[in-house]
């Protein structure tokens, strides 16, 4: 995984991890993505690359994945304070 596979940007004062996931292998479980967030101290992850809806708290860490485009999927998520509250569609 580099540097260029991903964003930390600040969402409302929540530190943002994106990635497409395939660097952080995914598929075969979220080890890697969650050490990655831990590592750079953030509190959401968004990621995609499996194509299948999820949103779960590991660790103190929110892992959203909307799903596939393609299939109409996607996430709406709101940001109060620390709270994060997520819809999948």
């Amino acid at each position: 995984s580099s540097e260029s596979d991903r964003i930390i940007t600040d969402f409302e004062g929540v530190k943002t991890l994106i990635t497409h996931g395939h660097a952080q292998d995914v598929k075969h479980g979220y080890g890697t993505l969650i050490q990655l967030a831990q590592e750079k101290e953030c509190k959401l992850v968004l990621f995609g690359h499996t194509h299948f809806p999820l949103a779960e708290d590991r660790y103190g860490i929110m892992i959203l994945n909307p799903g596939s485009i393609k299939e109409g999927e996607y996430a709406l998520i709101t940001i109060d304070g620390e709270k994060i509250t997520y819809k999948l569609y």
